[in-house]
């Protein structure tokens, strides 16, 4: 029967011959030089023992965990630890905070009736050109015509009004 001392020298140096394998063939005679140091040193050393059957023991518990985490997935909503739906919650809510944040800044402002009607299409009450987003002093320009735009749903009543205005000009003359 070996010693301990020599059985966990010769399993460390075997170990140490792992790092100058080159070949299969060298590897698999080291492999097998391992496995009878192994042996012997698991009959001589309690210590030995004891680390190898406390490695399979947190390895089983490993194993038990992932399949556990496995079960929870596939189970569903309600048995998802708490700290993860804690930590899930906490993102939704910052989420929900910045997009409150955003409108707050970018808030489309409310638009008045007169307002409203210079948003629909413009037209020049003369030509009948459409708006080509010419402004001056504030009022949507005609360039053609050097008259105001007016939208579609006012046309006919500011023509009314237009030409009742030109004609009394036309007749002071």
């Amino acid at each position: 029967m070996q010693s301990l001392e020599k059985a966990r020298k010769d399993f460390y140096s075997t170990l140490e011959m792992f790092k100058k394998v080159h070949t299969r063939e060298e590897l698999e005679t080291v492999e097998d030089k391992l496995k009878k140091v192994r042996q012997s040193l698991w009959e001589i050393d309690p210590e030995f023992r004891a680390m190898v059957e406390e490695n399979k023991m947190q390895a089983k518990i490993k194993r038990e965990e992932i399949r556990a985490l496995g079960k929870i997935k596939i189970a569903g909503k309600d048995s998802i630890p708490i700290r993860l739906r804690l930590k899930g919650e906490e993102a939704k809510r910052k989420i929900e905070d910045y997009i409150e944040e955003w409108i707050q800044e970018h808030r489309v402002k409310v638009l008045t009736p007169e307002k409203v009607a210079h948003k629909e299409e413009l037209l020049c009450p003369i030509c009948l050109s459409s708006d080509r987003k010419n402004v001056v002093n504030g009022i949507p320009f005609c360039i053609q015509c050097r008259h105001k735009l007016v939208s579609k749903s006012n046309l006919k009543e500011y023509n009314r009004t237009y030409r009742r205005k030109w004609n009394r000009k036309m007749k002071k003359r």
